[in-house]
């Protein structure tokens, strides 16, 4: 069997008060019901920033320009081999962003992203975002 390679962007955006938005994916998606940072799949030929903008403007319809390079992540699900890499943006306040692929965003500080179902790739990158876990 053939292993597929998935590359992927994913975005922490931070508010002004140190919460962190999270999706919750839909019924029926695959993994449906865990939670994941904003992001998607990179298309052919983009770059991960490329696909970054363009998946957020999709998920939030926010248009970002600005954010750093956060971590990179490799996870071999049992059917594919995922590379997420994670980018950072904080924002002065608090937004309201409605759903537009995931079934529910939350602002979630730090201190309690490890109380989420998160998909297993992007739970790896949660240590690095609160690193004084109990």
């Amino acid at each position: 069997m053939t292993r597929i390679g998935l590359h992927v962007s994913a975005l922490i955006l931070e508010n002004a008060n140190g919460e962190v938005l999270i999706g919750q994916r839909r019924v029926g998606d695959t993994s449906q019901g865990k939670w994941e940072f904003p992001g998607g799949k990179i298309k052919q030929g983009e770059s991960f920033e490329a696909a970054l903008i363009r998946e957020i403007k999709e998920e939030l319809n926010l248009v970002i320009d600005e954010f750093t390079y956060f971590h990179e992540v490799s996870y071999a699900y049992p059917t594919k081999d995922v590379l997420v890499q994670f980018f950072y943006k904080k924002i002065p306040t608090t937004i309201e962003i409605t759903p537009r692929v995931h079934q529910k965003l939350c602002w979630v500080l730090r201190k309690d992203l490890t109380k989420y179902d998160f998909l297993e790739a992007n739970r790896q990158v949660l240590s690095r975002l609160y690193p004084y876990q109990d």
